[in-house]
C-alpha cells in the first residue's frame, strides 16, 4: 500500500480542474471578443431572437452562455466582424 502525500493529492486535484479552468478561460475570451467587437446591441438582439417570448436587458455578452456562441458566430456577418483569425466552421464546431 502507497502512502498519500501532498504532492499526489494536488496532481490529482489539478488533473480534476483543469478542463474547468480552460472552459473558465476560453468563455471570457470569448465575452471580450463580443463585447469588442460586436457590442451590445447585436448582442441584445441575438438573445431575443433565441428567446422569442423574453425581451432582452443584457448589459453585456456575459448573459451569453457558453452554447450560445456557436449559433452567433455561425452568423457571416457576426463572424466577420469578430475578426477571428479561424476558420469559421471548424472553430464553431469545436465550440459546440
Amino acid at each position: 500500500m502507497r502512502t498519500v502525500i501532498p504532492s499526489d493529492v494536488v496532481g490529482e486535484c489539478r488533473a480534476r480542474i483543469s478542463p474547468f479552468v480552460l472552459i473558465e478561460e476560453v468563455e471570457q475570451r470569448l465575452r471580450r471578443i463580443v463585447d469588442r467587437c460586436l457590442g451590445i446591441e447585436h448582442v441584445r438582439a441575438f438573445i431575443a431572437q433565441r428567446n422569442k417570448k423574453k425581451a432582452c436587458l443584457a448589459e453585456d455578452a456575459s448573459s451569453l452562455t457558453l452554447g450560445n456562441y456557436p449559433y452567433l458566430l455561425r452568423d457571416p456577418a457576426t463572424w466577420k466582424h469578430a475578426g477571428l483569425p479561424l476558420d469559421q466552421n471548424y472553430f464553431t464546431g469545436a465550440l459546440e
